[in-house]
């Protein structure tokens, strides 16, 4: 991961397992990059602000792949491979589309 973050760059695990978050501090090493791991506390002034950045289009999701509800099992196969590179997302209408 931490060829995808800039300089000084930073990554919220938002969803760590275990080692991801004993091992959070030692993982920036010399690029100075930081991983912040454990649990988060939402606040609704923080949802907010990231809903209005997708709005303007600033904040853009990293989606992998996108699955009706139906095929759920295929989506865990995507997220136990370890070679997701986003967020997989479940459709539960599949009359649903996603905007770009």
């Amino acid at each position: 991961m931490k060829h995808i973050l800039a300089p000084r760059g930073r990554l919220l695990a938002v969803l760590a397992d275990l080692p991801a978050v004993l091992g959070a501090p030692f993982v920036g090493g010399r690029n100075s990059h930081r991983v912040i791991a454990g649990p988060a506390s939402e606040r609704t002034e923080d949802l907010m602000t990231i809903a209005r950045l997708a709005e303007e289009g600033t904040f853009r999701p990293v989606i992998d792949a996108c699955f009706p509800f139906e095929d759920i099992v295929n989506a865990y196969r995507v997220v136990d491979s370890g070679r997701k590179k986003g967020s997989v997302i479940l459709w539960l209408d599949p009359r649903a589309k996603l905007t770009e």
